[in-house]
Order: structure tokens, then C-alpha cells, then sequence
């Protein structure tokens, strides 16, 4: 059998089997490859193809990476219900099974009931002897029973000129009360109850001097109640009808036309609304706006609102300053009284009101307040049958202070029986 080789140098040598040849080209010696030589080599390759697939089938394998394997022994294991113990009767030798048709209906077994299966009760630990009672209440919520101290620094001065004579007045007092709240509503309202424990007066002119300081004697002692919204605005107020005015021994058309009030129900009410102020909305960098409305007696009321902003950081003792504005017009008053006068008009364009807060965020209260009023116009009053134009400017200031609040005395109670 003739088989065809490729020389070295490229030259088809045709040749038989197991037989040498030279190239013709190259004369370099050819040999064929023996058939024999190839099927062995061929049986060779099948054989370890074997032992491989045979070693890769009986080879152990474990567990994919991604597959995740279930680890039972962190079950928790299911409460099992005690199984009652069964009595198993000893065994004898077995006698020859009869035939069926000899085989008797076999009596039923009695089996004895088993008691129910109860549950052992739990054993009580009684409580310790108790020789108090202490509850923490969250800060910033009013109890019943929470009394604080409420001091309020006044400064008030007015000028008015008829004919070019200007006539000047100022004092400055304060005034300490006790508030406690007595009440406190679901809605998130108090009922608290002011009383005026003690007034000072500062300073004042020589015309005001002892009036003011004999109409702050009467002032002590006053009490009056209110009902303060969960915003801080009072809603009612009661026991306070009859304010205490400063009256003057002076000719009446020298007097001013305001009268001097230390008991005036709508500046305690805003002293109250400063005291238990809370923000519409809490935190820093926050602006809102309010209505203000205030009775100002003869000379009319003022109408508008109130813009609050606070502060973009606290203060160094982490309180929060709130700063507020009063946008607010005049409106003359309807019919004045207690005046030897008549108003015929009045204008007050010029209207400068505003304030500062700091409200204490762990507490959630007003730890200070301070305000400044000042307005400046003109009144057209009929006094004898002739008008005259009366020019009029005041100025009012307040400095507020809040103490800490005085939770009810913690009484021990005993223990119960």
C-alpha cells in the first residue's frame, strides 16, 4: 500500500508503507509512518479519555458558591406537646392464625383516659415595698399645679403739645405675679390664674410720681383668670374689670389724653400671650405671621399683623432668638369716654413696634421678651366750644422675665394595701 509524505521542503514524496525513499528535491530520506504506530497511539488517547471522565464522574462535588445553604440548627424549634406514655403488653409466643372462616370478632381494648395536660401557672414576684411615688414628666408640657414667676419691667413716656406748649410725662415700674396653672384642656389650652405680688416704682416724673406710686399699692393683690390657647394667645380673661387708672389732680386740659394704666386688660393679656408664646413654627431660620389687633382706650385701637423670624443659629446658650414686627394701622375710636373732651379726629401715621423673644428649645418656653411702641400723631379734640389740634407721641417699653417653672411638691405616698 503506496502512502503519500510531505518533505521538509514541501515535496509530495509518494512512497510505500514502512519503506525509505529520498526526495528528489531535497534528497533528504523519507520514511512512512507505520499503521500500527497510529493505532496504538489512537488507542492510547481513547484510554486516558476513559480514566478522566471516569475519575471526574465519582469525584465528590460541593456546593455552588451562589447557592445558599440552610442552616436548620438556628430553627427555633416548635414547643411539641408531651405524647402520653402507651402501655405495651408483654409479648407471647403467636398461636396459629385460624382460618377466616373460623376467626371470631376480637373485643374491643378499654384504653384508660389520660388527664388533660395543664399548663403550670406562672409565678407571681411581688413588688418591693414602695416608700414614693416619682413621675417624670416630658419638659415643656404645663401640669396642673406648675406655678412660675412673671416679672415685667415698664418704661412709658408721652409728650403733647397744644399751642406750642409741650407737656412731657415718663415712669418706669415693675411688676412681679405668681401664675399657676390650673387647668390644663385636651386640646392643649391652660387656665391660669395671675396674681400681683408685688410693684415698684422705679422712676417718674415729679407730676407722676406719687399718684403712680399709690395707684401700684392698689395694685397688689390683684388677681384675674385666663384661658391661654396651645399658641400661647389668651382667649378669655375674667376678674380684671375694672383697671386701675392713674388720675391726675390737674386741670383737665392739661392732662394727657391717654390715662395711665397699670392694671389695662389688653396689655396683660399680650404679656400673657409673650409668656406663654410657642412658634407656629419651630426651629431655626423659620418666618410666620400673626393678627395683632390692640385696644388703645379713647384714642381708637390698632389693627394688622405680626411678621416672626427667627434667628439662622442659636444663641450661646443654645436659645433661639425670635424676632417680630407689628405691620399695624390706626383706627379712631367710635365715641371716647372718661374725657372732659371730645375727639373729633385722630391721626397716627407714624408707627414704629416690634420686639425680641428668646424661647429656651429645651424647655419649649419663653425664657425673655422685650418690646418697643412708639407712635406719633396728632388729635383734634373739642374742648369749651373750640377745636384744637393736640400733637401726641408716646413711647412704651416692657422687659419680660419668666422663671423656671415650680412643679406641684412631691408628696410620698405609702404603699398600698
Amino acid at each position: 500500500m503506496s502512502v503519500t509524505f510531505r518533505c521538509k521542503c514541501g515535496r509530495w514524496v509518494r512512497l510505500d508503507a514502512d519503506a525509505l525513499a529520498r526526495c528528489p528535491q531535497c534528497l533528504r530520506v523519507v520514511r512512512s509512518v507505520s499503521r500500527g504506530l497510529l493505532y496504538w497511539a489512537f488507542g492510547t488517547l481513547v484510554a486516558v479519555l476513559a480514566v478522566v471522565m471516569l475519575a471526574v464522574s465519582i469525584w465528590p462535588r460541593s456546593a455552588p458558591a451562589h447557592v445558599q445553604v440552610e442552616d436548620t440548627s438556628l430553627r427555633p424549634v416548635a414547643p411539641t406537646r408531651p405524647k402520653p406514655a402507651v402501655h405495651t403488653p408483654t409479648t407471647t409466643p403467636a398461636a396459629p392464625v385460624p382460618r377466616p372462616s373460623e376467626q371470631k370478632p376480637a373485643p374491643p381494648i378499654a384504653t384508660p383516659a389520660l388527664p388533660p395536660v395543664v399548663a403550670s401557672p406562672a409565678v407571681a414576684i411581688p413588688d418591693p415595698p414602695r416608700v414614693g411615688k416619682l413621675v417624670v414628666e416630658p419638659a415643656g408640657k404645663y401640669k396642673e399645679g406648675d406655678t412660675f414667676v412673671q416679672t415685667v419691667t415698664l418704661t412709658r413716656s408721652s409728650a403733647f403739645g397744644i399751642l406750642g406748649v409741650v407737656t412731657k410725662q415718663a415712669a418706669e415700674y415693675t411688676l412681679n405675679s405668681k401664675l399657676e396653672v390650673t387647668k390644663v384642656h385636651a386640646d392643649g389650652s391652660i387656665a391660669v390664674t395671675q396674681t400681683v405680688q408685688a410693684a415698684k416704682l422705679l422712676d417718674a416724673t415729679a407730676d407722676l410720681k406719687e399718684p403712680l406710686a399709690d395707684t401700684l399699692k392698689r395694685a397688689v393683690g390683684a388677681k384675674f383668670d385666663m384661658v391661654i390657647g396651645p399658641t400661647g394667645k389668651v382667649t378669655s380673661l375674667k376678674g380684671l374689670n375694672d383697671p386701675l387708672n392713674v388720675k391726675l389732680g390737674r386741670p383737665a386740659e392739661q392732662q394727657t389724653l391717654r390715662l395711665w394704666s397699670v392694671l389695662d386688660a389688653d396689655a396683660w393679656k399680650e404679656l400673657a400671650g409673650q409668656t406663654f408664646f410657642q412658634p407656629d413654627r419651630p426651629g431655626l431660620d423659620e418666618k410666620w405671621a400673626r393678627d395683632f389687633s390692640h385696644d388703645w382706650g379713647p384714642l381708637g385701637s390698632w389693627l394688622g399683623r405680626t411678621d416672626f423670624t427667627t434667628a439662622k443659629q442659636p444663641e450661646k446658650n443654645s436659645r433661639h432668638r425670635i424676632d417680630y414686627a407689628h405691620a399695624i394701622s390706626h383706627r379712631p375710636a367710635k365715641a371716647a369716654a372718661d374725657l372732659p373732651f371730645t375727639i373729633r379726629e385722630s391721626s397716627f401715621p407714624t408707627v414704629k413696634a416690634g420686639g425680641t423673644i428668646r424661647y429656651d428649645a429645651g424647655t419649649n418656653r419663653v425664657a425673655t421678651a422685650e418690646e418697643l411702641f412708639h407712635v406719633r400723631g396728632g388729635v383734634r379734640v373739642s374742648f369749651g366750644g373750640a377745636d384744637t389740634v393736640v400733637e401726641v407721641e408716646e413711647v412704651q417699653k416692657f422687659r419680660l422675665t419668666a422663671s423656671e417653672v415650680m412643679p406641684r411638691e412631691l408628696m410620698a405616698r405609702p404603699p398600698g394595701k
